[in-house]
Parts: structure tokens; C-alpha cells; sequence
């Protein structure tokens, strides 16, 4: 996944299960670099105490620039991530509705980020956006 999301050049969207220690970094360094992010969180994201503390501040001037944007579901029950539409990797739930962040499926496929990019186009418009 940071390898997918370090590599993105356009575009980045993103569902965010559970966010590592330097992510936000890594997406802000992104949207510096003229990276349109669309993020996705849910009530059960998991993220770091630096991120909430830190970078908040930071990812608001990108969002009322419009570089990046972000919204609020209910449950996240997948993390995905795609970039450029061209690359994309999922994860889905265990028997205890966690997100697996150990297996993983990661295509260059088309059809397969086609797949993903409907299913996270899906998921935005059932979204709320996050204040």
C-alpha cells in the first residue's frame, strides 16, 4: 500500500481501515505534488494519535484547496486503495468484520481497478461529508 500510494501521480482514492504512524505524511507530500486525493473513513478507522494532533491542520488547507477531499461512512469494511485508476489494491473483512490487513489483492489489472473504482464510487455517493 505505500509503495501504490508513493507512486501515484494524479489521482489517489482511497478507504481507510486503519491508518500506519506516517500515512497522512506520505498523502500530503502527494497532494503537494499535485495528487488529487478522495479519502473515505468510517466510525471504526483506526488512526494514529500524531495524525488527529499533527497533520489535521494540514489536510484541512489541502481540502479548502481542493486538492483533497474526504468523507464519512457509517462502517468501513474494506480497505482499498487505488492509484491513477491504473493500480489497486483491497482487503477485506475477517469472521470479526476487521478489515484483514494481512491479505490483501493488488492488480495493475483494468478490469480489476475498474472494479474497485465502481465500488469506491459507490461507496462516496452513499457517504456523509466530514466536518
Amino acid at each position: 500500500m505505500k509503495k501504490l500510494q508513493s507512486s501515484s501521480t494524479n489521482s489517489l482514492r482511497i478507504i481507510v481501515s486503519q491508518a500506519w504512524p506516517r500515512e497522512d505524511e506520505m498523502l500530503i507530500d502527494r497532494a503537494n505534488n499535485g495528487v488529487k486525493i478522495s479519502s473515505l473513513v468510517g466510525h471504526n478507522t483506526i488512526l494514529p494519535t500524531n495524525v488527529i494532533e499533527n497533520i489535521m491542520q494540514r489536510i484541512n488547507e489541502l481540502i479548502s484547496k481542493g486538492i483533497f477531499e474526504r468523507k464519512m461512512m457509517e462502517w468501513v469494511s474494506v480497505a482499498l486503495f487505488i492509484a491513477d485508476s491504473q493500480e489497486a489494491t483491497i482487503a477485506f473483512p475477517n469472521t470479526k468484520r476487521e478489515v484483514d490487513m494481512n491479505t490483501m489483492f493488488v492488480w495493475e489489472d483494468p478490469m480489476f481497478c475498474e472494479w474497485c473504482s465502481d465500488y469506491f464510487e459507490y461507496m462516496w455517493k452513499d457517504s456523509k461529508p466530514l466536518a
